[in-house]
């Protein structure tokens, strides 16, 4: 029998992503938002501007220095999107197997493996909650299940799923706490007239609750992150509106607002935006139960 405990944080999870205005107030489907994904695959990297690296570059060194990362180690990218975390762990890991539901950023992630000479990456495109681990043999088949920052591990089933995936570590990574955007505030008043609060829907504290709940050992490490994206000023109106597609419809009048705000923006010809986070990781033993 699960405890009730368990039970009360997986309905407050899944009570947050249901009125949190950022998901809440979304008008496109499930089917919608998976072809925005795509739609978006060839921006992502360039959205990112590189600025993945230094967080990446320290959930790295804590794998190497926990040796939860070795030469032998088989891993699972869950939401693995272009491969931010699943190129740097094939270059020191036996293999990875990068899933994705978008078939284009499995596509562009390919094409990295294949300029670096990568031959140990395998793709598989599939939403994490309708992946049949029996079915596409992945159960139990890797020395780590990983994933960072994917809607996909939004419930205890979806958790559960992860450690069963899993025959020696977890790694889950999460935002821990509000995230701070003042650009996205802006527009979002002006665009929609309230703020898409996340009401910390997705917040790292829900899985680690569940995982402690379970009898598991859950560890916590905090990565602080600041990411300011600079752009050219069309560049920045094309983002800003394929971001609020997922929320409102485009018009001409939509588009006008954000050019606008952009124009208004503009500092030695360039929109800048800036996002603070603080962002959980949480990794854990699926051997060990205390």
């Amino acid at each position: 029998m699960i405890k009730k405990e368990i039970l009360h944080a997986n309905k407050a999870w899944a009570d947050a992503l249901t009125s949190a205005p950022y998901f809440k107030m979304r008008i496109r489907s499930e089917k919608e938002v998976q072809a925005y994904w795509d739609k978006i695959a060839d921006k992502y990297d360039s959205n990112m501007m590189g600025q993945e690296e230094d967080r990446v570059q320290k959930v790295m060194d804590y794998f190497l220095q926990h040796k939860i990362l070795t030469k032998n180690t088989e891993v699972l990218d869950i939401g693995s999107g272009t491969g931010a975390y699943t190129i740097p762990m094939a270059e020191v890991v036996k293999s990875v197997i990068a899933l994705d539901s978008s078939s284009e950023m499995c596509g562009i992630l390919e094409g990295k493996a294949s300029e670096k000479k990568l031959s140990n990456i395998q793709t598989l495109i599939a939403p994490w909650q309708e992946v049949k681990l029996r079915k596409e043999k992945l159960y139990k088949s890797f020395d780590v299940a990983f994933s960072s920052l994917n809607p996909g591990i939004r419930n205890l089933k979806t958790l559960i799923k992860m450690n069963a995936a899993s025959r020696k570590y977890c790694c889950l990574i999460s935002t821990s706490g509000k995230v701070e955007d003042s650009t996205r505030k802006e527009l979002e008043k002006l665009l929609l007239g309230k703020n898409l609060e996340s009401k910390q829907a997705n917040d790292v504290i829900y899985p680690f609750y569940i995982l402690y709940q379970l009898g598991y050992s859950p560890k916590m490490e905090y990565i602080d992150i600041t990411m300011v994206r600079k752009k050219e000023p069309e560049e920045a109106v094309a983002s800003l509106c394929d971001s609020f597609w997922l929320y409102t419809d485009i018009t001409p009048s939509v588009k006008k607002n954000i050019h606008n705000y952009v124009e208004s923006k503009i500092e030695n010809g360039l929109f800048t935006a800036t996002t603070k986070m603080r962002l959980g990781m949480v990794c854990w033993s699926v051997l060990k139960r205390t």
